[in-house]
């Protein structure tokens, strides 16, 4: 049977490209693309396909990012749900700006001009702020910044020596903070709630696979996901609270181990919730081997349950899971096509 996390969205960002070429950072595409697969394999964690947005490449703009936002925020005005959960994820560069008080922080998109500076830039505080303000039951913000690929990055941009901190997006707890602890003690019953995760504390950089496949930080995510973070053999769900566990203790021993290095995520978390299926809802029995996170079976993403998949020939049309139409005219409306002859004309299955 087909599980989905029903009312989950995802923005995912990954800044891979960059008009400025010293900031391109390859790995940030392959973290967003091996994040969607997992994310909207119904075998994984079973998010509706329609319900992630995929922004890089010329896609991750300042205006595509902001577009992105929007989508997100229409998507979540048409859930009449009120536990919706929402992911926004950005793996690419982030900037520091001023000290003390004046601190301020910018997530980098590909049309970073650097004449401009951070003016071209976007505040991680004006992200934190549009995304509280739709207000998901549960909301989870993940920040992959300050890659050490690009740490050559020096002179008239060395502001990008730092990560950026769960503090950069703390206007997302605002709401919560304002009704005091008891709203806290509510959410963790409710299983709603905020959850803010870095990478890499604000000195340290976040190091890139040896085998370049991906950030460290992201491959370990997706485990979490995949089930490798679970204390429970009883879960069907991915809980907010066990991928924290999980992240800051499997980063550090692997950046430890490969490079020699500190990378130490840093997050912050108001009640517990869940984020995803595990195992597309069925969850892993106690003695079954965990599945390699990279390797997703059936790799076709979650489908809507009436959709166009394929069609050939002038005119024609497919409705249905695995429904073809073949050769002018021609129409099959649910059914599997190996199972029927089909040539042209009308075929109802």
């Amino acid at each position: 049977m087909t599980h989905f996390f029903e009312h989950g969205y995802a923005l995912l960002i990954g800044v891979n490209e960059n008009d400025t070429q010293k900031l391109s950072l390859p790995a940030a595409e392959k973290d967003v693309d091996a994040l969607y697969k997992v994310l909207s394999n119904p075998k994984r964690c079973g998010y509706r396909a329609g319900n992630i947005k995929l922004l890089k490449g010329d896609d991750a703009t300042r205006a595509g990012i902001l577009k992105g936002l929007k989508w997100l925020k229409e998507r979540l005005n048409e859930d009449a749900a009120d536990n919706a959960t929402v992911w926004f994820f950005f793996s690419g560069h982030g900037a520091k700006e001023g000290k003390g008080k004046t601190t301020s922080y910018h997530l980098i998109p590909k049309d970073f001009d650097q004449e401009i500076g951070l003016a071209s830039a976007i505040r991680a505080q004006e992200v934190a702020v549009a995304v509280a303000k739709m207000k998901p039951g549960r909301l989870i913000a993940v920040l992959d910044c300050c890659h050490a690929e690009g740490m050559n990055i020096k002179g008239d941009v060395e502001f990008f020596a730092e990560a950026l901190p769960p503090s950069a997006f703390e206007a997302i707890f605002d709401s919560e903070s304002k009704e005091g602890h008891q709203k806290n003690l509510e959410a963790l019953q409710q299983g709603t709630g905020r959850a803010v995760l870095s990478s890499s504390s604000a000195s340290e950089s976040s190091f890139v696979r040896s085998d370049r496949k991906m950030s460290v930080f992201t491959y370990h995510l997706i485990e979490a996901l995949t089930g490798y973070a679970s204390v429970n053999d009883k879960a069907t769900e991915v809980l907010v609270s066990d991928v924290m566990s999980y992240m800051t203790r499997i980063v550090p021993e692997t950046v430890k181990r490969d490079y020699g290095c500190a990378q130490t995520p840093q997050y912050q978390i108001s009640g517990n919730f869940p984020l995803a299926l595990l195992a597309g809802g069925n969850g892993i029995q106690k003695g079954e081997n965990l599945p390699h996170p990279l390797e997703v079976s059936g790799d076709e993403p979650s489908r809507e349950k009436d959709v166009f998949i394929d069609q050939k020939g002038d005119g024609a049309i497919a409705v249905g899971d695995h429904s073809i139409a073949v050769g002018k005219g021609g129409v099959m409306i649910g059914g599997n096509a190996t199972n029927v002859r089909i040539n042209t004309g009308n075929q109802i299955s």
